[in-house]
């Protein structure tokens, strides 16, 4: 696999996502898919997903950071988004490796099992 590049998304080698209030219990962000293998030059899409757990959520902010030297980010989305709200509109940086989003929406917040709040998609760059 010449042109292969086995990505695993440790690309969010620091990934700082905190869900918000601090109080929303033991809710959980997640990356769909969390692993992938991927040619170079190819397109793919990763999920942020929420899983509140017990308690209804408001909001979630985080900062996430990709390797680019191996990834580009295309495009990150909100269509499908469970937020409505959003205090950061999400952006990204292909120069520092950076994502970043805050966003929410009114009470009752989101109490179902897993939802999306937002696409990225990336491009391989390399292997590695």
């Amino acid at each position: 696999m010449r042109k292969s590049a086995y990505i695993i998304i440790i690309f969010l080698v620091a990934l700082f996502i905190l869900p918000a209030p601090a109080n929303a219990g033991n809710a959980s962000l997640t990356l769909s898919p969390g692993s992938g293998t991927f040619n170079v030059g190819n397109r793919f899409s990763v999920l942020i997903k929420v899983a509140p757990g017990a308690d209804a959520i408001n909001a979630a902010q985080g900062t996430l950071t990709f390797n680019t030297d191996k990834l580009f980010v295309e495009s990150v989305s909100k269509s499908g988004s469970i937020f409505n709200l959003w205090t950061e509109e999400p952006s990204f940086s292909n120069a520092t490796g950076i994502i970043e989003f805050s966003g929410g929406l009114p009470t009752p917040g989101f109490s179902g099992f897993s939802g999306t709040i937002l696409t990225i998609t990336f491009r391989a760059k390399q292997e590695g």
